[in-house]
């Protein structure tokens, strides 16, 4: 035992001892005007000439100057950074503490989103805590495939993240080739939350077109949480175009329950290609705990299309709670569907009903769907283990196996039970 202690020490010694060294050579070679160079090859190298840096300097590691940095993919080059400084404790990494002093950019210009892949990998990596001082950027481009035309903003900000128990920072841009403001504050402790955000923007500002809703109209946008998580008071009010929208009450996030209420108005609009309307109304009130609120709500959208060639000319439903139960009404009367034969459901109304009992352990849903052409009842857990029971009766097969071009007369029930394995 003692040899195999003896021969521990002496290989975690050795390794110790190769790191120290390694470290020490790194620091040494980034300090050198050889180094930087070798370095400056070294990442075009490993990286497949995807990142590209140029002009290192500064005393390496904790105060880093860089002249230029070039991020592209398989599409080409996507980000170009100009008068880099960056000013940080490495030593905190030892602590997995991400600590920096200050992260100043001349000059920022990002032409798109980069090309991203889909990983298959379910790890979770266990995220550092930050804390970032200062942050500027003398300039920020956004290109015309992010923001619709070029946009150019001034950007300062800081951020300190723990948790969401342990958090807090800000926000400001402001646009400096026309009209733009942007702020975002917050600070999180486990007894309070305070947030506010304010932005103004002209129709077709960045914005909409980071959302991808380029139809969206003139933005003005102001929301704060204020106060201790047990009674957070939230103030919204929102304009979009001719779109007005407002949420205003308290949210315990203790127990958890809301009590606010929320109304949105919207003439005419197409935010985005495929989806359009011609009047959205929404009210409603939320009181008491999630599991039994007293709640009612109401909506109703008059010529509605969505993407995939779905248009729907009246919509309405109402939202009622009480006594653990919610239940949704809605009618839509006559959908149009995408295909051969969009006129499928004719002018009668599809109506659909259902029950969801929020303070019961599993959640049971019970909803039901008619329709001249079909009528769908089930039943469901949504909580637990949640599986569904239906049954789907076809009165007139007729129309719908026409679809398919085939003669079919009769009627057809459908029956069947679906549940998610137990883990």
């Amino acid at each position: 035992m003692a040899r195999a202690l003896r021969i521990l020490a002496w290989t975690a010694g050795t390794l110790l001892g190769f790191l120290i060294v390694l470290v020490g050579a790194v620091i040494v070679t980034g300090n050198t005007d050889s180094g930087r160079r070798l370095i400056e090859r070294l990442t075009a190298q490993l990286s497949s000439g995807q990142a590209q840096i140029a002009g290192l300097g500064g005393s390496f590691p904790s105060a880093i100057d860089l002249r230029e940095l070039r991020l592209s993919d398989e599409r080409g080059l996507w980000l170009t950074a100009e008068g880099i400084s960056l000013r940080w404790s490495p030593l905190e990494m030892l602590r997995w503490h991400v600590l920096i002093e200050q992260l100043h950019v001349a000059r920022l210009d990002v032409e798109r989103a980069p090309v991203s892949h889909a990983s298959s990998s379910k790890s979770r990596l266990h995220v550092p805590s930050v804390d970032l001082h200062e942050l500027s950027i003398n300039t920020l481009t956004l290109g015309a495939a992010l923001a619709g035309t070029p946009a150019s903003l001034s950007v300062q900000g800081r951020a300190h993240l723990v948790s969401l128990q342990d958090a807090g920072g800000s926000l400001v841009a402001h646009r400096t080739d026309g009209t733009g403001d942007y702020q975002l504050q917050l600070n999180f402790d486990p007894v309070h939350m305070e947030a506010q955000l304010a932005l103004e923007e002209p129709a077709s500002g960045p914005l909409e077109h980071l959302l991808q809703l380029p139809g969206l109209g003139a933005l003005s946008v102001h929301a704060s949480l204020s106060g201790p998580r047990s009674a957070e008071r939230v103030e919204l009010d929102a304009r979009a175009g001719e779109l007005r929208g407002a949420a205003h009450g308290t949210l315990d996030l203790i127990r958890p329950a809301a009590d606010f209420d929320y109304q949105l108005d919207a003439p005419a609009m197409s935010p985005r290609p495929g989806l359009a309307w011609q009047r959205v109304s929404l009210d409603g009130r939320w009181h008491g705990p999630l599991a039994r609120p007293t709640a009612d709500g109401h909506l109703s959208v008059e010529q509605l299309e969505v993407p995939g060639g779905f248009t729907i000319a009246a919509l309405a439903a109402s939202l009622r709670g009480d006594q653990g139960q919610l239940e949704v009404q809605a009618e839509a009367r006559d959908v149009r569907l995408p295909g051969p034969n969009p006129q499928l459901l004719g002018d009668s109304a599809l109506q659909v009903d259902a029950r969801l009992q929020l303070d019961a352990p599993e959640r049971p849903l019970v909803l039901k769907a008619s329709h001249p052409l079909l009528e769908l009842a089930a039943n469901a857990t949504t909580a637990t283990h949640p599986s569904v029971n239906f049954s789907l009766r076809l009165p007139n097969l007729a129309p719908l196996a026409a679809l398919g071009g085939q003669d079919v007369a009769g009627e057809a029930t459908v029956k069947g039970d679906l549940s998610t394995p137990r883990q």
